[in-house]
């Protein structure tokens, strides 16, 4: 097998976050050169949690790399989701309505459908090594039922995950593979855990009149990381996804940008939204999650690439809407 140093080849590195899939990953980057092969790197970290931080859903640490020989055709950005896309309001504060025509089928955590698990090739060393201060966590390539290979942190769970760290990146050399080894010091940061201050569950819900403003606030249980001398960007979203009791996938939402610290939902979104006749009588139910996505600053990479990476942490739980009398 022909092997290719760093420096001979154009890299793409694409850290897939949010309920969007892995843009780019299935796309050359516009600067490409028909007919001269891609190295694609893409690592993904999230971690979800549901039922108001008592249960965790999905919990990553992955990557993959692959080969991709452009054509002509294939020259353009990819930008556009294959997804159910939601507004968001064009001012902070605010919440914007959308009425959600077909979401599609629900897509299992860690299946072929779903848009967070990349894949990618058996073209590097069989590991790679994230290093901190605190830890090292090591993705070791996995083959998968499709034939890909995935990098994977086997055992991830919330007590071990790396919120508010910053990481090394180390792909080890190997004999006889396409891509050599090479090491990214403080490469990226993960963002920081936080807890929901309000509302407050019953249980694992929350019930709300349709007809009054829900306050909606956590707080940062890290501080925001800082690499390579700059502090970590923050952005947060609010989303509220209202589904019929018997139904996997929502027919609306609510999307909101929240300040640093919460959002006051206003009585006027909700009424946008089917609601219940009463507690005993329910017959829809909001998911109302917040999404914490931390981008680190950008580095250049030894191929000479700006490398932008970004983590997600999302927490959140059932809201049952009641409709006024």
């Amino acid at each position: 097998m022909k092997r290719y140093q760093l420096g001979w080849l154009p890299w793409v590195l694409i850290w897939a976050v949010g309920c969007e899939p892995d843009q780019g990953f299935s796309k050359v980057i516009p600067e490409s050169d028909p007919g001269e092969p891609d190295i694609e790197f893409s690592l993904d970290i999230a971690l979800q949690r549901s039922s108001w931080g008592q249960a965790v859903g999905r919990c990553h640490l992955q990557a993959a790399l692959r080969t991709l020989k452009p054509r002509e055709d294939d020259m353009v950005p990819y930008g556009e989701s294959h997804g159910t896309v939601i507004a968001l309001p064009e001012e902070p504060l605010l919440c914007e309505h959308t009425a959600l025509m077909d979401a599609g089928d629900p897509v299992e955590v860690g299946s072929a459908e779903d848009n967070w698990a990349i894949e990618g090739e058996e073209i590097a060393a069989d590991e790679i090594h994230l290093i901190s201060d605190e830890q090292i966590i090591v993705l070791v390539a996995t083959a998968l039922e499709t034939g890909s290979v995935r990098y994977e942190w086997d055992g991830c769970d919330q007590d071990g995950f790396p919120f508010g760290q910053v990481f090394d990146l180390h792909l080890p050399n190997a004999e006889g593979v396409l891509i050599s080894g090479f090491t990214v010091d403080d490469a990226f940061a993960v963002g920081p855990d936080m807890i929901i201050t309000n509302p407050n569950p019953d249980g694992t819900r929350v019930v709300h009149p349709q007809d009054q403003d829900l306050s909606l606030s956590w707080r940062d249980l890290d501080a925001i990381p800082v690499v390579r001398g700059e502090p970590a960007t923050v952005d947060r979203t609010v989303w509220a996804r209202n589904r019929a009791m018997n139904a996997p996938q929502p027919f609306e939402a609510l999307g909101c940008l929240p300040s640093d610290t919460g959002i006051v939902i206003e009585a006027d979104d909700w009424m946008q939204m089917e609601g219940n006749p009463s507690e005993e009588d329910t017959r829809h139910v909001i998911g109302l999650q917040v999404d914490t996505v931390v981008s680190s600053p950008p580095f250049e990479a030894p191929w000479g690439k700006p490398i932008s990476v970004r983590s997600t942490v999302s927490d959140g739980g059932d809201l049952i809407l009641i409709e006024p009398e």
